[in-house]
């Protein structure tokens, strides 16, 4: 192996093993020097949305056990996204861009497929394979693209009326400031950002015995073992930081403080996506 080589693969080594590498990405096929997108057919369909194509079961990232689950999980988080958005007098007109930061294989988005008709509706994920899914077989309606875990989206200043992030804040601490000014740079003056956190409505709602997230519960637990000062209080914690499934959690006042210097927030609803919480901000 040539020096050149050797130094293109201790990068590369770099960039896939260490999740605080700023411009990380998930490829297509990793580690395949060959690699085949298959066409497009053949695929389950969702009979809800004019036959969209359902993506293949591993790349529905954990959500319900089963397809019909899959999917109702996505209309229901659609569902109360529109209510919150609504009790902040914002609703969708034809015409509003939109984009869905984080999308995975477009489990939200879909239930954008008749707002598509009459406006652009993007995805984007720094895993490149489900979007890689998407743009085989949700294009049209909607456009995608694969970013990186730079803070850095593609588009132009004020482009989208709404931009939603399902459980993404939820694993970015470090850069997480710089993501909120990426994020106020491309939405529209008058539009939206609703995204979802983990906060201390969270952590009072997994603790409880009967609640399903039980490994949630017991990192928890033996993080207030270990830090008994955090279960009285605190504006910020983070699980597995260096593991690469980063877990991070805010108190919501700290957060109104911190996120509201960069935009406006409207209203935190507690537990509004089952343990998550969501949160609405404006761009004035």
């Amino acid at each position: 192996m040539s020096r050149y080589e050797q130094v293109i693969a201790t990068v590369r080594r770099a960039i896939q093993s260490d999740p605080l590498f700023a411009a990380r990405f998930l490829p297509y096929q990793q580690g395949r020097d060959t690699v085949l997108v298959p066409p497009r057919g053949g695929d389950e369909t969702d009979p809800t949305h004019a036959g969209l194509p359902v993506p293949p079961r591993d790349l529905h990232v954990g959500y319900g056990a089963d397809t019909e689950h899959y999917l109702k999980s996505g209309e229901w988080d659609r569902e109360i996204m529109a209510r919150n958005l609504g009790e902040t007098g914002f609703t969708l007109a034809a015409g509003d861009r939109v984009l869905e930061w984080g999308c995975a294989a477009a489990r939200i988005l879909r239930n954008f497929a008749t707002h598509a008709e009459t406006a652009e509706v993007w995805g984007v994920d720094v895993n490149a394979a489900p979007i890689r899914w998407c743009q085989a077989h949700l294009n049209p309606p909607f456009h995608f693209s694969t970013t990186t875990t730079f803070p850095h989206l593609p588009f132009e200043d004020n482009y989208f009326r709404l931009v939603f992030g399902a459980s993404v804040l939820t694993h970015v601490f470090d850069l997480s400031d710089a993501w909120l000014m990426e994020l106020r740079r491309i939405v529209a003056p008058g539009g939206r950002v609703y995204l979802t956190i983990h906060d201390e409505h969270t952590i009072k709602t997994v603790c409880q015995p009967e609640h399903w997230a039980s490994g949630l519960r017991q990192e928890l637990e033996r993080l207030f073992g270990e830090y008994p000062e955090a279960s009285e209080g605190f504006a910020e914690f983070v699980l597995h930081r260096m593991e690469g499934d980063t877990l991070v959690f805010h108190h919501t006042d700290y957060l109104r403080r911190q996120w509201g210097q960069f935009l406006t927030v409207l209203d935190i609803k507690p537990n509004s996506h089952d343990y998550q919480s969501a949160v609405i901000l404006s761009k004035q």
